[in-house]
């Protein structure tokens, strides 16, 4: 099989047309291609008047090359295809266990169920049609369930975001194909195999989900929802876990210790009541550098515009990506950009206001919206009066939402940029806010929700976007706060066997600090299940 690197081809053009493209770049006839698909597929808009495609395709031909190309122009590739590793011989005594239904628990629990482990994942949350009650609920009357939200539940975090599936991480072992892979058998578009920067969609996402649970049961593994870990016993090496089990209302109903020889964490980023016991239990951590800061809306048509030219409305939303150093040396960038979403409630404590954005699989709202977040780092956790030990980074984001809570009355906190910035308090931003945030929302100042350096940081930020993206920096523009849940405030440390301090507990995905996003949190989920794979024979009695 041949992989042609760089196809360029107008918008609008046919199927036909870029099989054609294919075999004419080859010096070949159409029909002596027996085998075409798209391996990757990106918009080139640097000339906003000469908007292209540029593919990679791979192609099987029944004759030969007559013509000869560099590397980076064609090559011979194999297909991918991923296997299992081999299984250890260490006796497991008990099933392995996953905490977690996230990106890196599902896929965890996946991969051992595949390997015959039969895995007893449990997640606090509640399955993702009842959890998506919960968050109805929640939007519209302000009644939070902890333990089931937009942050909690079967599929993580990642199930009421934009589901973006793009990763910075290098995946030399093919791991991101097998995830896009299984989320293409689960529901999702067959698109996110090839397009340069993928998404789901919060509506497909969480059928992609159940997909997988579903398969997990198949194969052999047991899926435990409204279940917490809430401690664990060890001498030299992991023993037991204790587990609440909750009500509808997250009320413990009752609790069961459960003996345990391999525990995957997989919690998520948001999971503090598990930071907080770990650390307790001398669990080696340490505090982790993560950012905060707003939400920003903005018009989805300008920003297509801007980044498509002449060809906005012949392409679907677009995106983009902004980045500033400030005069202090801070850091400042746009994160999880959600074309034609919502900025959306997204909190977990009840005396906290936290948000994050949201689209659909056909991102066809009105508006745009992304973080604009600024770096902080454990000096600051310390200079803000939080400490210094590894639950420094949560009493740094506890601070600021609590002051988020209240600034909001409870509800999310919005303001213009106009006012944020100090010019004026623009009206115009206040319009429409049902096309643009999920929950409730009330006008504050958002200076009294950050410190003052962050503020200041991204009041400088947006005078530089708005060279980048005319109207980035109108008065008009909304702000929503505060987005403090970027990523983990910890790291629980671990060895070359993915192991913690303690022997048999293996910390995997965003919560413990190992990956940022759905696709790098699968990956390292699928990681923790091959060491356990690689190292332990499977354990076979009756349940």
């Amino acid at each position: 099989m041949y992989r042609i690197y760089q196809l360029k081809l107008p918008i609008g053009h046919s199927e036909e047309a870029l099989k054609n493209c294919a075999a004419k770049y080859l010096g070949i006839k159409p029909e002596n291609i027996t085998g075409f698909s798209v391996f990757r597929r990106s918009v080139d808009a640097r000339d906003k008047n000469d908007v292209f495609f540029v593919y990679a395709v791979d192609v099987n031909i029944n004759c030969k090359l007559k013509k000869k190309f560099k590397p980076n122009e064609v090559g011979e590739v194999k297909p991918y295809r991923y296997s299992l590793p081999e299984q250890g011989t260490e006796s497991l005594s008990y099933f392995p266990v996953v905490i977690g239904a996230g990106p890196a628990g599902l896929f965890c629990a996946y991969i051992l169920a595949m390997a015959g482990y039969r895995p007893l994942l449990f997640e606090r949350g509640k399955s993702v049609d009842e959890r998506q009650e919960d968050v109805d609920c929640f939007l519209k009357e302000g009644n939070l369930n902890p333990d089931s939200n937009v942050l909690f539940g079967e599929g993580g975090a990642g199930t009421f975001s934009d589901g973006k599936l793009n990763t910075l991480i290098k995946d030399k072992d093919g791991y991101g194909r097998f995830v896009l892979e299984t989320f293409v058998k689960n529901g999702a578009k067959e698109e996110i195999l090839y397009d340069a920067k993928p998404h789901i969609g919060t509506d497909v996402l969480r059928n992609v989900v159940k997909g997988m649970r579903e398969e997990i049961i198949a194969l052999g593994g047991k899926v435990s929802f409204k279940s917490r870990l809430s401690g664990f016993t060890a001498d030299t090496e992991l023993r037991s876990l204790s587990l609440e089990f909750l009500d509808d209302d997250g009320k413990v109903i009752s609790t069961q210790n459960i003996s345990a020889h391999v525990c995957v964490l997989a919690t998520g980023h948001s999971a503090r009541d598990t930071f907080e016991m770990l650390y307790d239990k001398n669990v080696e951590m340490q505090p982790k550098p993560f950012a905060i800061g707003l939400r920003a809306v903005h018009p989805q048509e300008m920003i297509n515009k801007s980044q498509y030219g002449a060809y906005a409305d012949k392409l679907p939303a677009a995106s983009y990506k902004l980045t500033h150093t400030t005069k202090s040396g801070r850091g400042v960038y746009s994160f999880c950009m959600c074309p034609g979403g919502y900025v959306i409630n997204s909190s977990s404590e009840k005396d906290g206001v936290v948000v994050n954005g949201m689209s659909y699989s056909e991102r066809n709202g009105k508006y745009a919206n992304s973080a604009i977040i600024c770096n902080v780092t454990p000096e600051d956790y310390e200079k803000e009066g939080c400490g210094t030990d590894p639950l420094s980074g949560v009493r740094f984001q506890r601070k600021f939402e609590k002051l988020a809570y209240k600034a909001g009355n409870g509800k999310v906190p919005i303001s213009s940029l106009g006012k944020f910035s100090g010019s004026c308090d623009d009206e115009r931003a206040y319009t429409s806010l049902s096309d643009k945030v999920m929950g409730e929302c009330e006008r504050a100042d958002l200076r009294s929700c950050l410190p003052e350096f962050v503020s200041e940081s991204i009041s400088e930020a947006f005078a530089a976007y708005d060279k980048k993206i005319q109207g980035f920096g109108n008065s008009d523009t909304l702000l929503c706060g505060i987005e403090t849940r970027t990523s983990s405030p910890v790291k629980i440390l671990r060895d070359g066997d993915f192991f913690a301090s303690v022997k048999g507990i293996i910390p995997a995905g965003e919560g413990p600090g190992y990956a940022g996003g759905i696709m790098s949190a699968a990956i390292d989920g699928i990681k923790a299940a091959e060491h356990i794979i690689k190292k332990y024979s499977r354990y076979y009695p009756e349940r």
